[in-house]
Formats: structure tokens, C-alpha cells, sequence
């Protein structure tokens, strides 16, 4: 038994038939390199006439790799088209997902910053009270009234506990298992570029950044910019 003529039946071609096209086309591609093989190793450029056949032979590798591209983009192009399909459909699903999600967790944050400074106005009334019997249980202790004293300084520590407690972060929970709680995030905001540490201005991030930045100044035709040497380079192109 042979599972796979099975699984596809009888005289089914098992090959991808997009892999078949793309060795077919590189195929052909390939083979029209080869046909300028013993050109490609003759090249030397000496002089007006070698320079002039290796303009040609560059022109014809040129038109080559071109029609590789060209066929590269015709074969991927469906799968582009249908890729932006689904990018779109699911695309644009996810995004009311996200923004319905969005809204709810906003109003948890509310509910959950509140019950926090509920929690910390506790917490601060815990502890005043927690002082207060702590310097009462001192004062007690001054004027030799030990019983009184201790049971002050007990009551201190339950409330100043109490207080601990108080203090702990809110943390919702479904009746399905889920949880919601606060987590902190820390975010920046530049307010003086020119201080800026070496650690941050040297760092490659930046220096890609800036180095795309003056690129493109420089392709837009500015040609002086402080701090950068802008130069150019003769290099050959070859047009049909």
C-alpha cells in the first residue's frame, strides 16, 4: 500500500506546480547566463573597443537579471494579492477586537485607580493612628504606666500591620479564573536633547537613524550639512 498515492489518488502530481514554474523560469534564466559564459570570462577592459563589449555584455546581464525580477514579481504577485485579503479581513476584525478590548480595560483602569486611592488614604489614616498610639504607648511608659503602655504598643503594631495590608495593589478576578492588576511603566520624555549621554547619542540605533536622515538630505539635493562631509563618486551605469 503506498499512503501517499492514497492520500492523493491515482496519477495525482505530487510536485508543487508553483515549484515547477519557478524551475522552469530559472531554468531558463540560467541558461541564458550560460550562453554568455565564455564572454563573462573573457572580459578585460583595456581599451575603447574591450570597454565598448563589456558595456554590451554588462547591458545583456543586465536585461537578464531584470527579466528575473519581472518574472519573480509575476509569480509572487498572487500571493501578494491574496496575503492583503487576509491581512485585510482579519486585519480589520482584530482592530474592533483591540479597541473594544481597549475600552474595557480604560474602564478597569478607572475602577482599579480608584480602589488603589481609596486603599492609600487608608493606608495613610492606618498609619497616623499607628503613630499615635505609638507615641501615646511612649507617653504612657514615661509617666509609669506600663499596662497601658503595652497595650498601646500592641495596638500600634496591629494597625500599622493593618496598614501593610491596606497597601497592597488591587487585583480583580473573574469568576473564570482571569485577573486584572496595576502594572507599572515607566516612560520618558525628552526635554534637553543637548544632554543627552554618549551611552544614548553613540549609541548604532541612533547612528543608523542618522545616518538615513542625512541620506536622504543629501538625495534631496542638500549638499552642506555641519558636521558631514558630502562627497560624491563616480560609478558606471549602464542603460539600454
Amino acid at each position: 500500500m503506498n499512503i501517499v498515492t492514497d492520500i492523493a489518488g491515482p496519477g495525482h502530481n505530487l510536485r508543487d506546480a508553483l515549484e515547477v514554474e519557478i524551475e522552469d523560469a530559472l531554468r531558463e534564466f540560467k541558461e541564458q547566463l550560460d550562453e554568455r559564459g565564455g564572454e563573462i570570462a573573457r572580459v578585460h577592459v583595456i581599451n575603447d573597443e574591450t570597454a565598448g563589449r563589456a558595456t554590451a555584455l554588462a547591458g545583456i546581464l543586465a536585461d537578464i537579471a531584470s527579466g528575473a525580477e519581472r518574472k519573480r514579481v509575476e509569480l509572487k504577485e498572487p500571493f501578494l494579492k491574496s496575503g492583503k485579503r487576509v491581512d485585510a479581513a482579519f486585519g480589520s476584525f482584530a482592530e474592533i477586537v483591540k479597541r473594544t478590548k481597549s475600552t474595557i480595560v480604560g474602564m478597569i483602569d478607572g475602577y482599579r485607580r480608584e480602589q488603589d486611592r481609596k486603599a492609600q488614604e487608608e493606608r495613610d489614616r492606618l498609619e497616623r493612628e499607628a503613630r499615635e498610639k505609638a507615641e501615646a504607648a511612649a507617653a504612657a511608659a514615661a509617666a509609669g504606666n506600663l499596662v497601658q503602655a503595652a497595650k498601646l504598643e500592641q495596638q500600634a503594631e496591629t494597625v500599622a500591620a493593618q496598614a501593610q495590608e491596606a497597601a497592597a495593589p488591587t487585583t480583580i478576578r473573574s469568576s473564570y479564573g482571569q485577573t486584572a492588576s496595576g502594572r507599572t511603566e515607566w516612560k520618558f520624555e525628552v526635554i534637553d536633547r543637548k544632554k543627552l549621554p554618549a551611552s544614548v547619542t553613540t549609541h548604532p540605533k541612533v547612528r543608523e537613524a542618522q545616518d538615513a536622515v542625512i541620506g536622504a538630505l543629501i538625495r534631496s539635493g542638500v549638499r552642506e550639512i555641519l558636521g558631514v562631509r558630502v562627497y560624491s563618486e563616480s560609478k558606471t551605469v549602464i542603460r539600454r
